[in-house]
């Protein structure tokens, strides 16, 4: 057990903070992780759900068994945790040698001749593969991740503004009589997250519709996306106990506490969990930030709790046509009176307005410094910034051109399925 101090501190002591967890609240953490697990594409975890199923009764017991200890050990055991994959993040391909004779364009539209012939072009040099590292944990901890989500999880994300869109957990709708615009965590659903694909449609198009509106009424605009690098790997999630963070993003728990004592208690067990399952990573660096896996239902409320405050600035300080964020994927519609002329004048007016967000020394890259995120870092790179300066007809001619670029710098689009898949199966086909 961990006891949480006014600046976010903790301290381990002889208690459990979930010595009340009973076997009804397992049942139903085990049933939304099993839902969550198979809807993502990260995790091959079927086959270990199956085993663990066939003595489900049992292995519940044991997991309570091992919360509920007097002294649990569980957050710093690496064989309870689990381990990690890599899966395929990019291919850099060489940049061919610039020749002073003309050429003209070559085009190959089989894959693997395209291929081959990029490969004969840029040698010496090779394509670097890049990876990204993903959680492999055991059932035990997936379960783990949504008894938190269930018990504490919901709490965080009920803090966030309706223009975060993307891993929203599902809520009954809000009473009218209700004292809070956010509905009630919705424990009984099979899985914890509403549907992504819907979201991810929602987020999109809601900004082209914003910008198409603009236009039609004679309006400039200015379109921005733009996203993280590595954001789950530079996460420092001890700021879900700081203080601060919890003023900024107007924590509430039904008893009208900041964060209840057990509920601290939990979320600082877990944060220590996912700094044991960081530790075996080749390139962990302990002074850095540990980042957070990719995959478990648990660290992607983490990681879009982590903006909130971010959220709120851009809503107050840019008053923007439209604003939405998909996780760590930004689309910013801005009102163009004039005053921008380039993308660097359009970066300038966010840091300008926007405190936390500065420009590094080369000014390559935007720093967004949260006071709350502790060793987080969270860095815009220029490559994955596009910036659109909107007018007239030509400007909606080209919003198809915007949402292709939204797909490319967009992490969520790359996780969504083939469609292509549709047509080759004929079980799909009769599907839909």
């Amino acid at each position: 057990m961990v006891e949480v101090s006014a600046n976010g501190k903790g301290t381990f002591v002889n208690k459990s903070p979930v010595q009340s967890v009973s076997l009804e609240q397992l049942y139903l953490a085990y049933r939304k992780a099993k839902s969550d697990v198979y809807f993502e594409r990260t995790q091959p975890m079927a086959e270990a759900f199956c085993a663990y199923e066939g003595n489900l009764h049992q292995n519940l017991e044991a997991l309570r068994n091992k919360l509920i200890a007097p002294e649990p050990n569980w957050p710093r055991s690496k064989s309870f945790i689990g381990t990690f994959g890599y899966i395929p993040k990019g291919l850099k391909t060489p940049v061919a040698k610039a020749t002073s004779k003309a050429e003209p364009h070559f085009s190959l539209s089989d894959p693997d001749q395209a291929w081959e012939a990029l490969l004969r072009k840029s040698k010496p040099n090779k394509p670097i593969v890049e990876f990204r590292p993903v959680a492999h944990l055991t059932v035990d901890m997936y379960i783990v991740c949504a008894l938190w989500l269930n018990i504490v999880g919901h709490k965080y994300d009920a803090c966030l503004e309706e223009c975060a869109r993307g891993t929203r957990l599902r809520r009954f709708r809000s009473t009218a009589h209700g004292k809070s615009k956010v509905g009630d965590f919705h424990r009984q659903a099979p899985g914890s997250f509403q549907p992504y694909f819907a979201a991810y449609r929602e987020w999109r198009e809601q900004g082209l519709k914003a910008i198409r509106r603009e236009l039609s009424e004679g309006r400039k605009v200015v379109a921005l996306t733009m996203d993280l690098t590595a954001f789950y790997h530079n996460i420092d999630a001890n700021f879900l106990v700081n203080e601060t963070f919890l003023k900024k993003a107007r924590f509430r728990s039904k008893n009208g506490a900041s964060l209840s004592k057990h509920d601290g208690e939990f979320t600082k067990q877990l944060i220590i969990a996912f700094e044991t399952w960081a530790s075996q990573l080749p390139n962990f660096d302990k002074a850095g930030p540990v980042g957070v896996p990719v995959g478990p239902s648990a660290p992607r409320v983490i990681a879009n709790v982590l903006l909130v405050e971010f959220d709120r600035l851009i809503q107050k300080n840019l008053s923007p046509v439209y604003y939405g964020r998909y996780v760590d994927d930004i689309f910013l519609v801005l009102s163009d009176k004039d005053a921008f002329k380039s993308a660097e004048s359009v970066l300038s007016h966010l840091v300008r307005r926007i405190k936390p967000l500065q420009y590094n020394e080369d000014r390559s890259e935007l720093q967004l410094d949260l006071a709350y995120a502790g060793k987080s870092k969270l860095l815009f790179k220029t490559e994955k910034q596009r910036v659109f300066l909107l007018s007239g007809g030509v400007g909606e001619d080209l919003l198809d051109t915007i949402e292709s670029k939204i797909d490319v710098v967009s992490s969520e689009w790359r996780l969504l399925p083939d469609l292509d898949d549709l047509d080759r199966s004929p079980a799909a086909r009769v599907l839909t």
